[in-house]
């Protein structure tokens, strides 16, 4: 098996990193919070739409809470300790 070089290692991480902090987390954050009844949304469409009327289900805000602590861990973003 071979080893990937640590140049591509080091950039992969980087672009992985930068990916995680610029759009993902910052895209979830605010859309994933129920501001009306508190907690997680219990549904979002493919195309972005919240329905406020979706139960909360026990996986969905299991994984949510796992996912922010895991990355308030990581990276220590104010935003991810607010939510986990």
């Amino acid at each position: 098996m071979q080893s990937i070089p640590d140049d591509t290692a080091t950039s992969l991480k980087a672009c992985i990193e930068s990916e995680l902090t610029d759009r993902l987390i910052p895209f979830w954050t605010t859309r994933v919070t129920d501001q009306k009844q508190g907690g997680f949304v219990g549904e979002i469409s493919f195309d972005g739409v919240i329905d406020h009327d979706a139960p909360k289900g026990l996986i969905l805000n299991a994984r949510l809470l796992w996912t922010y602590s895991a990355l308030a861990t990581y990276n220590a973003d104010a935003a991810c300790q607010d939510l986990a």
